[in-house]
């Protein structure tokens, strides 16, 4: 009896059973063997992935589906049923980006403005056209006897508002919070305007950026950023005053297709399917999220996430080598789409017919290639998502790694969309380190032995719940350890795995407030202005008091040295 989550189409056992010539890798294939050793096996996988070839394996590219092409044939060559829609894959569309149509303009006071030089539109606006007189609407903030909303002599009209707010901006502003894209937008939406133009002349106010790439939310009307240069143009140096006004925008998407991939152990009179996923897509060129600042360069993300596929392949090789394991369906999904916003697991999860009833649990696998030579440590997150992980966490007997259990299922990778699903979920990692997200995440800075390890933990995990049945479900407190907000950044990369007094710096990024200060890599924060910082709460807890603009005092442990450091957000 074979059964899967989500309902298949009657058309994938026709096309899922065999590839199109034109489908197959175009970089040759590799199948790993049980004769060789598990970490040349995984460093196999790894050293493929992280290719220069595949170009970093963004979704949608010609890379991912490389990627997507070797992961079905290591599939298959272990014997793993196809369980996608289209033999080992589930196809999802989304949109990667966006980018202005070439016609669209934006001309004021008879002025035609050239796009990317003296304006550009946000991402937060929509699309639309129209002409009318441009209203300046001043800062539209909340105010005593004003509901900040412009004062335009009629509806429908292209209102123009300043970006930074009375007084100009700084953090003891009362309007601090007002100098916000999302802010002004509401406020010329209230109004009834048909088109927004933001400017400042504000020297302590950051210009909005672009994020074409990004998805945002877009207001009904089209909003434009002008710079300096389009302000000089249109008023010189002159107030704002009232313009005859045009404009046309139009966004050019890029929609494009990524893929899942599925394979499954079926095991009959089963009633319940265990789940095991990592995500092969990454960064490509360097779209948003990379911590890269130099010329654009490939993201191999070896640690991130070629070291979990390489998990995935081989935990789905573990299991069907041993068919004792039987009180389970193994469902193993290598997800594209993570880096995007979790994207391909979102989609399995709200799929027409996924049946949330028949999971048991889900493991998955997030950069695992970079367990610690001498500390060992092995992080699984979720474990308080079901009272059954953390005894069978408990059981597995190894000398060579400390397992660090807790935590909700909630977490930036695939795990959290199946939490989410109420689905017991737990997440094995092995901590960030200074290449997260940049060029230098390589194939040669991979422990594979310490990959094997994981390998072997996540399979005893698997082993210990065979028969423990359908495991509890336990959901998130809302407490006040919930993470708090806060719009100021350090701008470093924390050592989540570091267990002592205060809040280590993995790596510190360029041109942010640490490296201004003058913080190293390993430095320990002890404490930011009054605030002490005992561990990662507390340190996000003592960010959100502050605002950007303000300078504190930050403590840190350098070595035996503990140095005082003047801080500006």
């Amino acid at each position: 009896m074979t059964r899967f989550p989500f309902a298949r189409p009657v058309w994938s056992r026709l096309t899922g059973l065999a590839l199109p010539l034109f489908l197959l890798s175009a970089c040759g294939e590799y199948t790993a063997t049980t004769s060789e050793p598990l970490d040349a096996r995984v460093r196999a996988h790894v050293e493929y992935l992280a290719d220069d070839r595949l170009e970093g394996r963004e979704t949608g590219t010609p890379g991912a589906r490389e990627a997507e092409e070797y992961i079905a044939d290591q599939f298959s060559a272990i014997g793993l049923e196809p369980a996608g829609y289209e033999g080992y894959r589930q196809p999802f569309s989304f949109t990667a980006g966006k980018a202005p149509s070439a016609d669209s303009r934006l001309q004021i006071g008879g002025v035609d403005l050239e796009a990317d030089t003296d304006y550009y539109a946000l991402a937060e606006g929509g699309e639309g056209s129209g002409e009318g007189t441009l209203a300046f609407g001043g800062f539209a903030v909340e105010a005593d006897g004003s509901d900040g909303v412009p004062d335009l002599p009629a509806e429908d009209i292209p209102v123009l508002l300043d970006f930074s707010v009375p007084g100009g901006f700084h953090p003891h502003s009362k309007y601090y919070d007002q100098a916000d894209v999302r802010t002004k937008i509401a406020r010329a939406e209230q109004a009834g305007a048909s088109a927004l133009v933001l400017f400042t002349r504000d020297a302590n106010l950051d210009a909005p950026g672009k994020h074409w790439r990004r998805t945002v939310t877009e207001a009904p009307i089209p909003v434009f950023w002008l710079t300096p240069e389009g302000y000089e143009k249109v008023y010189g140096q002159a107030e704002p005053r009232d313009l005859p006004c045009s404009w046309s925008m139009s966004w050019e998407r890029d929609q494009r297709v990524g893929h899942n991939v599925l394979g499954m152990i079926d095991n009959p009179e089963t009633e319940s399917v265990v789940i095991v996923g990592a995500h092969y897509d990454h960064l490509g060129w360097g779209i948003a999220g990379s911590l890269h600042n130099g010329e654009p360069a490939i993201h191999n993300g070896a640690d991130d996430n070629a070291s979990g596929v390489a998990g995935l392949i081989e935990i789905a090789r573990a299991l069907k080598d041993n068919p004792s394991r039987s009180n389970n369906d193994y469902l193993f999904v290598a997800f594209s789409g993570e880096e995007l916003g979790l994207y391909g697991s979102k989609h399995m999860v709200r799929s027409a017919g996924f049946d949330t009833a028949s999971i048991n649990y889900m493991v998955n696998l997030d950069m695992v290639g970079r367990l610690d030579s001498v500390e060992r440590k092995l992080i699984v997150d979720g474990a308080a998502s079901s009272p059954a992980f953390g005894p069978a966490l408990d059981g597995i007997h190894t000398d060579s790694v400390s397992i660090q259990a807790g935590g909700s299922g909630i977490g930036s990778s695939d795990h959290m969309s199946f939490y989410l699903a109420g689905i017991p979920s737990v997440h094995f990692f092995t901590g960030t380190h200074g290449d997260y997200h940049r060029p230098s995440d390589d194939a040669d800075k991979v422990n594979y032995a310490g990959i094997a390890t994981v390998v072997q933990c996540a399979t005893g995990l698997i082993a210990a719940l065979d028969d423990d049945g359908k495991l509890a479900y336990v959901e998130a407190e809302e407490d006040s350890e919930a993470v708090p907000e806060f719009k100021v950044t350090l701008g470093v990369i924390p050592d989540y795995i570091y267990e002592g007094r205060g809040m280590r710096i993995e790596s510190v990024r360029e041109g942010r407030p640490a490296e201004e200060a003058g913080m190293q890599d390993g430095d320990v924060v002890l404490r930011l202005g009054e605030v002490e910082v005992l561990d990662m709460m507390s340190y996000m807890k003592g960010l959100s008091k502050y605002r950007k603009g303000q300078t504190v005092e930050a403590e840190i442990q350098r070595g035996e040295q503990t140095l005082t450091l003047p801080v500006t957000f």
